[in-house]
């Protein structure tokens, strides 16, 4: 059986569809003097629940560590978070929450369960599950593609 070329809009949709999410999410975030910039770092360490080198803070948000540590400055300096020594390497440091960035972590996770559900009201429970696995496979299957292979050269044209 041959599969048919997936719809070239998927891409399109992707982006413009995190993009709007993206815009969603600061909007609430504006509220408490956040952006999803600010924000993100902070739930990251929250869900790790240990303090997280800032490499693998960047790798986990999907930024880059230099654009990281002026955001990390940002948070140190309003005391949401605090630079630790790294427990296996004396050489390194890591970011940790501190006790009022645990409490901000934790409102900002409110933060985006509400908009999670007002983005996906009156959407039946069959059909989200059915997003989730396909958003699921593209990642994993993005993820094996970017570690492996480099992205096609574009076609010459005529």
């Amino acid at each position: 059986m041959t599969r048919s070329r997936p719809p070239a809009s998927i891409g399109r949709l992707l982006v413009v569809g995190g993009r709007q999410w993206r815009k969603r999410i600061d909007q609430a975030l504006q509220a408490q003097g956040l952006s999803q910039a600010t924000a993100w770092p902070l739930l990251v360490l929250r869900t790790h629940g240990e303090p997280l080198r800032q490499g693998v803070l960047a790798e986990e948000i999907g930024i880059e560590g230099a654009s990281l540590v002026r955001v990390i400055d940002a948070l140190e300096a309003a005391g949401l978070i605090e630079r630790l020594p790294d427990p296996h390497d004396r050489r390194a440091r890591c970011v940790g929450l501190s006790a009022a960035g645990a409490g901000k972590a934790e409102e900002i996770a409110r933060i985006v369960d509400r908009v999670r559900e007002e983005v996906v009201a009156g959407l039946p429970e069959a059909d989200l599950a059915v997003a989730e696995r396909v958003l699921r496979a593209l990642h994993e299957r993005l993820d094996q593609l970017n570690q492996s292979t480099p992205a096609p050269s574009p076609e010459p044209r005529s």
